[in-house]
């Protein structure tokens, strides 16, 4: 599901070509499939109520496959931009509904390495689409590839669509023998969903403009050599699937907010390092700290949404979530270059531990809202 997202970087330039348009082109591809992919998670929860987890994921899988089907086809720039909303929709559905099954039924060590897993695919994209470039092949070939790849996840869940269970976690009784599903409205009035997706954008956000600017901040900013800066920017990434393997072993051995806070501290310490710039390495250690620190956030608080919202809510609330985080991954990264524009590239390593900083907060925030919450409702009960 995820190796599509890494081929695109790759295939690009042979794409640019292709279709004849400018090299900035890419962020109008972009930019639909995020809205297509943010569409779709928060439409995700009122889907899945209604078809049922089983076709709410093969629907999804075969218009995920469609999208595919377009890259390797269109023949022209704007299809290829059209199918690109259409690709992003399926992703965007696939992924929300993939976080609400296994908040509800998973542990964090299951959360932690479907995440990892997408880390995978994402890595094998690249190597995919190179291995097709540098045969002189068409980057067409790369996105077939991926087709095939996709049209056996469609066989899968074709075959098992009767097997999996509703996503939604039933609570006395609640959304049971087909009853109405929540509304958007229910959930939005709740202060709790608002504070828990603002957490969802910082987390990917911080991840975003991390993974995005440091290259930049490196090489162009502190002189670091190309290839240094590149395979620091590499070594990041990575830390990701690593660190969500490694976090997946003990999650559970642990107390979840615990192992949040934790982490988040760890986030501005090497937040801090970076912007300090006290020497390079130190730099690069902060780095590599900030991925290794956020690669298990986003899993454990999508396993967190059923404790901190009501069981009821969680599944449209996972969907809402993954549509802030998408929001976040795109508005975050672009603030950050604005400001590194506006006041130099050393503003940057500020950015980075600023909204760090902020994400901190909001956890901590949604922590203390839960706990009062609780109380208030021991209290009545008592």
């Amino acid at each position: 599901m995820s190796i599509p997202s890494g081929m695109l970087g790759v295939a690009w330039p042979s794409m640019q070509e292709t279709f004849g348009v400018s090299l900035d082109a890419l962020g109008t591809l972009l930019l639909v499939g995020t809205i297509g992919h943010i569409s779709m998670s928060f439409l995700s929860g009122w889907l899945n109520e209604r078809l049922g987890m089983g076709t709410y994921m093969l629907l999804n899988s075969i218009l995920m496959l469609l999208g595919l089907l377009g890259y390797a086809f269109s023949p022209s720039w704007w299809l290829l931009v059209a199918v690109g909303l259409i690709g992003g929709a399926g992703t965007g559905a696939l992924d929300s509904g993939l976080n609400a099954y296994f908040a509800a039924n998973h542990n964090a060590r299951l959360m932690n390495w479907l995440h990892a897993s997408f880390g995978l695919g994402v890595t094998m994209g690249p190597i995919i689409m190179t291995a097709v470039l540098t045969r002189n092949l068409s980057w067409r070939i790369g996105y077939w590839v991926a087709v095939g790849l996709q049209l056996l996840l469609v066989l899968l869940f074709a075959t098992t669509r009767h097997r999996w269970p509703r996503a939604v976690v039933a609570r006395e009784g609640e959304l049971e023998g087909g009853e109405t599903a929540v509304s958007a409205s229910a959930i939005f009035r709740m202060g709790i969903i608002w504070l828990s997706m603002g957490v969802f954008f910082f987390t990917a956000g911080t991840e975003g403009a991390m993974g995005n600017w440091a290259f930049t901040l490196f090489s162009e900013g502190r002189g670091v050599a190309v290839a240094t800066a590149g395979l620091w920017t590499s070594v990041y990434w990575g830390s990701f699937t690593v660190g969500r393997i490694f976090y997946g072993l003990f999650a559970d051995r642990m107390e979840t907010n615990q192992l949040l806070r934790l982490n988040m501290i760890a986030i501005v310490v090497g937040a801090l390092f970076i912007w300090l710039n006290l020497a390079n390495w130190l730099s690069f250690v902060g780095l590599v700290v900030v991925g290794f620190a956020l690669a298990p956030i986003f899993p454990l608080l999508v396993l967190q949404t059923p404790k901190r919202i009501s069981a009821r809510f969680a599944n449209s609330a996972v969907g809402f979530q993954v549509g802030a985080a998408g929001l976040g991954l795109s508005i975050l990264p672009a603030i950050t270059g604005i400001v590194g524009e506006r006041f130099g590239l050393e503003a940057i390593g500020l950015s980075l531990l600023l909204w760090s900083l902020i994400l901190m907060g909001l956890h901590e925030w949604v922590i203390g809202h839960v706990r009062r919450k609780r109380k208030e409702k021991t209290a009545v009960l008592s």
